[in-house]
């Protein structure tokens, strides 16, 4: 097992800390409970994780969610995704965060775990995480700037979803059960009755209650999953769009093409070219397209 250290910082100032965390199967990581270090963290999941904060009910962490933790947050993971937990994280400074809570209506102490993520924001965090990591000097008013709409999204979405996301009561949860199966299987050709029966409910029962918490039916959060798990692996050189298409269950490239630039606002093309791109004026310009993107 590699000795690797899981968390790599790609950009870091006075208003925030932002990088990246691989953690592989096997990790020792996976055993025991694990703290948050310093700083309170909004987390962009990559790939879906079981994440049961210290006292606090478990719940599927997927790219369709952001996760909170408090500074010094303890908490267990569980493995969902065979590829173990890849996610980005943004440590913003304290004040900044409170500002982003209050001006959403929350508490003061952000006792949040998790809240749902739109593509927006979803696009937003990834051009910069990309940008970061591959520039030799990110663009500082850049990075910041678009690290605080992220932010703010992220919390005021969490406040306002707040409750709805949860669930009461204890054992097993059929809508987070069927949200795992979604991402661990993100690209088979899944029934509503094959998933039903996973999860051991009535189809009729997983498709009322999936959509009533989660807002979407079971095949647009599986669409949603499939195009950020594209934008994720997007700026990699070892395959093409096709076979990525292909890979996350899309019919053909057309029909990739089509929902990914119904959804982020430019075709996957563009998107690629802007994040292998190492200055920020491509970023910038997909960045300004993401503020006409809805959900």
């Amino acid at each position: 097992m590699s000795v690797t250290e899981p968390s790599r910082v790609t950009f870091e100032s006075r208003l925030f800390v932002l990088g990246e965390f691989h953690l592989p199967p096997g990790h020792a990581r996976w055993r025991r409970e694990n703290w948050i270090g310093a700083g309170a963290h909004v987390v962009f999941p990559g790939t879906a994780v079981r994440i049961a904060h210290a006292g606090g009910q478990e719940f599927v962490a997927d790219a369709n969610l952001a996760v909170f933790y408090a500074a010094g947050q303890a908490y267990r993971r569980g493995l969902v995704d065979p590829r173990g937990d890849h996610c980005v994280f943004v440590i913003p400074a304290p004040h900044l965060l409170a500002e982003a809570v209050e001006s959403a209506g929350g508490p003061r102490s952000l006792p949040l775990t998790h809240g749902p993520v739109d593509a927006a924001t979803y696009l937003r965090q990834r051009i910069v995480a990309h940008h970061a990591a591959r520039s030799p000097e990110a663009d500082p008013l850049l990075v910041e700037e678009e690290l605080t709409r992220a932010v703010a999204a992220a919390v005021s979405a969490a406040v306002r979803a707040s409750g709805a996301l949860a669930r009461g009561g204890r054992g097993p949860d059929p809508v987070d059960s069927a949200r795992a199966t979604l991402a661990a299987r993100l690209g088979d050709r899944l029934s509503l009755d094959e998933v039903a029966r996973e999860v051991h409910i009535s189809p009729f029962h997983l498709a009322h209650c999936f959509r009533a918490r989660t807002g979407l039916g079971l095949h647009a959060y599986r669409t949603h999953l499939r195009l950020r798990e594209a934008l994720r692996r997007i700026a990699d050189p070892g395959i093409s769009l096709t076979d990525l298409a292909l890979d996350l269950g899309f019919a053909s490239h057309s029909h990739f093409t089509d929902t990914f630039r119904r959804t982020f606002g430019r075709p996957p093309s563009t998107v690629r070219a802007a994040v292998r791109a190492r200055g920020s004026a491509e970023a910038r310009r997909i960045l300004e397209a993401a503020a006409g993107v809805s959900s």
